[in-house]
């Protein structure tokens, strides 16, 4: 068990840089993956007939670009929605100029920050990630998930972490 309390101040360099892991987290997820897959094969589908045309009759190309110019700007959009969400989402919870602390105990984990104490049990978690900046875990039966300051979890209550989460 983690005896250790450890804090860190939060600013706006520890933010923007959870807020980079707590979104590739996220982009990566396998649902994710599909809408990735997804919005690339349906960009790929209205590239082939832009194509044809453009080596066709390049005069009428310009008007079948519409297509895999809004597939691109739907992926695009994807990914500033999901940053922009991430980023409200941390600085929400963790307000700039506030500390945050983190205690690993034996079946619990307790997170201290300037919105309350939470103490949840690790089998509430399905899934964990450690990234240079944050620790993500995602909630058991839910597509929610919940960012801590990598700096305030060591490298011994990760593991024991990935122990009891799986």
């Amino acid at each position: 068990m983690s005896d250790a309390h450890r804090f860190v101040q939060v600013d706006r360099d520890l933010l923007t840089r959870m807020s980079r892991d707590a979104t590739i987290f996220l982009l990566t997820r396998p649902l994710s993956i599909v809408v990735w897959v997804l919005l690339g094969a349906g960009l790929l589908w209205t590239l082939v007939p832009f194509g044809s045309a453009l080596a066709a009759a390049p005069s009428q190309a310009g008007r079948l670009v519409v297509m895999p110019a809004l597939f691109a700007g739907i992926m695009i959009l994807y990914v500033i929605l999901t940053m922009t969400s991430v980023r409200r989402s941390l600085t929400t919870t963790m307000p700039e100029g506030t500390s945050v602390s983190v205690t690993v105990g034996e079946n619990e984990l307790r997170v201290e920050s300037a919105r309350g104490t939470s103490r949840v049990a690790f089998s509430t978690f399905r899934r964990m990630k450690a990234g240079p900046d944050a620790v993500m875990l995602q909630l058991r039966d839910s597509s929610a998930m919940t960012a801590l300051p990598r700096a305030v979890v060591s490298d011994a209550d990760i593991a024991r972490m990935r122990a009891k989460i799986g």
